[in-house]
């Protein structure tokens, strides 16, 4: 489990060195504040979300227009693009639409500044705390557990809820990097394929060619 963590987060560290974002980038956002904790979180998986689906959809003019749609809701959102060429799981959706909740409610009132995640959670209604499990900690949340194991669970995320969220983060943009690494292997594959299939057409034609001349010989 530790291994694939790490893994994780050296995938994850990609990304962080590409943005140009300081080496302790990930040490340091654990320990800020939660307000500064959940915008900057979010403003991460945006933008890994982002270079994910400019990678996939290749194309600069597209750039432009990708910058412009929302992180999540309705049906020209980042999120809808990633899930309609398969880069993003239900799991990493429920998430994102999970975290955006909880940063547009901080993002346009600086009077958010002093949030306390957890005491947000422990106000909430049952109904508002099963939204955020099922969505927001979507990632550590089974719907197939029993009822008791559930209710463990259930107590265990809300009683460190900043954890579960960094960690929720880190899963996603660790797989949209190892996809993208994937993707990028499999493109050049297939020029290597290509470039094997044009020779061996080269290479049939003149021998096509030379039998027409034999054949006129």
């Amino acid at each position: 489990m530790d291994d694939m963590w790490k893994e994780m987060r050296d995938a994850v560290g990609k990304l962080r060195d590409l943005f140009g974002l300081p080496p302790d980038f990930l040490g340091t956002l654990i320990s800020e504040d939660d307000w500064s904790f959940v915008i900057k979180l979010h403003a991460f998986v945006e933008s890994a979300l982002t270079w994910s689906l400019e990678v996939h959809l290749q194309s600069v003019k597209l750039e432009s227009f990708i910058a412009r749609c929302d992180l999540s809701g309705g049906r020209t959102s980042k999120v809808e693009c990633a899930i309609s060429i398969g880069t993003v799981e239900s799991d990493d959706v429920r998430f994102i639409r999970g975290l955006s909740k909880i940063r547009n409610r901080l993002a346009h009132n600086i009077r958010n500044v002093s949030f306390d995640l957890k005491k947000y959670l422990q106000a909430m209604s049952a109904d508002e705390q099963g939204d955020f499990l099922t969505n927001a900690a979507a990632h550590f949340w089974e719907d197939s557990l029993s009822k008791a194991e559930k209710e463990v669970k259930k107590q265990e995320i809300l009683s460190e809820p900043k954890k579960f969220l960094f960690w929720s983060a880190i899963q996603l943009i660790a797989f949209l990097v190892i996809r993208v690494d994937v993707f990028r292997l499999e493109r050049e594959l297939d020029a290597t394929k290509r470039e094997l299939l044009e020779e061996q057409l080269a290479h049939a034609r003149l021998m096509l060619e030379d039998l027409k001349k034999e054949s006129k010989a």
